[in-house]
């Protein structure tokens, strides 16, 4: 703790002068067997990102020793450190993959992918609660820092999606509004292919929506109202990026059958007219 204290008060010129010295002790604290203490480490390793430039970090190596240390506690299966460790390391894959000498070079496979690969890996089919919460928080980060490099893992993200909009986690619906916002990140980084996924992620939509609307107890009106706001931004982001292949999509969807409540948001979020 006297460690984590001298390095908050330290500014960026300080911290980088003793760089060499301050670096092992955040390594060797993260190392720890207990929780406490790798929490700690990823701290103090997240500070140090956040702080220095990148280019300082990636002299001598740093900022890959940095990734090399946090990327076997991925493999970790407690909420509070994943829930510290994905904002760090992506942070440090930032760090990585802004090398100039990256430029205009196509990687087989970035340190991004790494990330989203295991996170997608581990979101599927996963039970526990906690750790769904923080991998549905995780995902619209990941996704805005690759870009259009999402795109290659677009079919495991649309299964993964899915699983998580068909599924009811909490009263909040945080988990589900976060996927929302993930989808959204996808429609706009990848806009060029994404008429190849809109009519699997108009499907989740629809049938997202009538669960919502099924059993109007489960929700309160507040989270319906900020459920079918996110709803409504995706369709529209989808719209915009394909509106010829929505425009068929959509056809038909005024027969479908549905209480009056549904009726009523999927006329809102959709704007078809002919409802």
């Amino acid at each position: 703790m006297s460690y984590w204290w001298i390095l908050q008060h330290l500014n960026q010129r300080t911290l980088g002068e003793h760089l060499s010295y301050l670096l092992p002790p955040a390594l060797f604290i993260l190392d720890d067997w207990q929780q406490k203490n790798k929490i700690l480490g990823i701290r103090c390793l997240f500070y140090i990102l956040k702080t220095m430039p990148g280019a300082e970090l990636r002299w001598y190596g740093r900022a890959a020793v940095i990734y090399d240390a946090l990327k076997p506690l991925l493999f970790l299966r407690e909420a509070e450190v994943l829930s510290i460790l994905y904002p760090a390391i992506i942070e440090v894959a930032d760090v990585l993959e802004s090398d100039p000498s990256n430029t205009g070079k196509l990687k087989s496979e970035s340190a991004h992918d790494v990330i989203l690969h295991h996170l997608l890996r581990e979101m599927r089919h996963e039970q526990k609660l906690t750790l769904r919460s923080v991998y549905a928080a995780t995902l619209p980060r990941i996704l805005s820092t690759m870009g259009i490099f999402v795109i290659r893992w677009s079919q495991d993200l649309m299964d993964v999606c899915s699983e998580y909009l068909a599924t009811f986690e909490a009263p909040t619906a945080a988990d589900r509004i976060n996927i929302l916002r993930a989808l959204q990140v996808y429609v706009r980084e990848c806009w060029p292919q994404v008429h190849i996924d809109a009519s699997s992620m108009v499907q989740m939509v629809v049938r997202f929506l009538y669960d919502v609307t099924a059993d109007c107890a489960t929700y309160n009106n507040q989270i319906i109202r900020d459920i079918t706001e996110e709803a409504e931004l995706l369709i529209n982001l989808l719209n915009s990026a394909a509106p010829k292949t929505m425009q068929e999509l959509l056809q038909g969807l005024e027969d479908v059958t549905v209480d009056i409540h549904c009726h009523q948001i999927l006329k809102r979020t959709f704007n078809i007219s002919a409802f």
